[in-house]
């Protein structure tokens, strides 16, 4: 999948984008001369023999998907000194049951494309990261559905970031995320009926040792569901969503 930056928000996600503890899929991956990765796959929901990938998501927030769906990955990577630069672009086809407790019907078609990439300075005890990532959606046949009210409608996903590393364990980042599209007033029931929303998140973290991180996020948002004031029609404006989070992050 093309790199994530734990980005959290309204619900108006490029399908791609939701899928990380939904799905189960088979994979076949091949990189090449440590330059050239490509990898294909096929995703079904993780449900029946894989509901333990799952575990976690209540039954009635799961997306249902139908039958085998595919993903495919292509990019480029290169290593020069204390550089590391790499470029890629995917693409997935998904068809999604739009009632998730009753999977059965028209589906709505997801046609997600995308291109990410990633440069990195690493020379002890500093560490810099710029990662950027880009996904248009098309979503089709959701009229058909009663989901959305347009026949076809587009998604756009933008999220940059930039990050930085002293002696593995003092870091600090700043990312930017923006989410564009078409207006639908069944998609999109806030007063603009649009999925425009985009923000900042600063972080700090502090890795003591080389399994554990702790950190703190601030998700602050300049524009949310197509609106920078009173986007519900109720006088909320997207600061209303503003949120901090502690974490701690461990690896095994």
């Amino acid at each position: 999948m093309p790199t994530q930056f734990g980005v959290t928000g309204p619900d108006a996600a490029p399908i791609v984008s939701q899928l990380g503890t939904q799905a189960a899929g088979v994979a076949a991956y091949a990189f090449l001369n440590q330059t050239l990765y490509a990898e294909v796959a096929a995703y079904q929901t993780a449900n029946g023999a894989w509901s333990f990938l799952s575990q976690g998501t209540k039954n009635a927030d799961q997306v249902k998907l139908q039958g085998t769906n595919p993903y495919v990955r292509l990019a480029l990577s290169h290593d020069w000194g204390p550089h590391s630069a790499m470029v890629g672009v995917m693409a997935m086809n998904a068809n999604i049951y739009p009632d998730n407790l009753n999977p059965s019907g028209p589906t709505i078609h997801y046609r997600d494309r995308g291109v990410d990439a990633q440069y990195q300075h690493l020379l002890d005890p500093h560490a810099a990261t710029i990662q950027l990532s880009y996904i248009s959606e098309a979503i089709d046949n959701g009229d058909a559905t009663g989901m959305a009210s347009n026949p076809n409608n587009r998604l756009r996903q933008l999220r940059i970031k930039g990050s930085y590393v002293y002696r593995a364990r003092f870091g600090s980042g700043i990312s930017y995320f923006r989410t564009t599209g078409t207006s639908d007033t069944n998609l999109y029931p806030d007063a603009a009926s649009n999925p425009d929303t985009r923000g900042w998140i600063p972080e700090v973290f502090w890795t003591p040792v080389q399994y554990l991180r702790v950190g703190a996020q601030y998700f602050n948002f300049k524009r949310y569901h197509g609106s920078a004031a009173n986007y519900d029609g109720a006088g909320r404006n997207p600061s209303g969503n503003n949120t901090l989070f502690v974490y701690v992050w461990g690896a095994y």
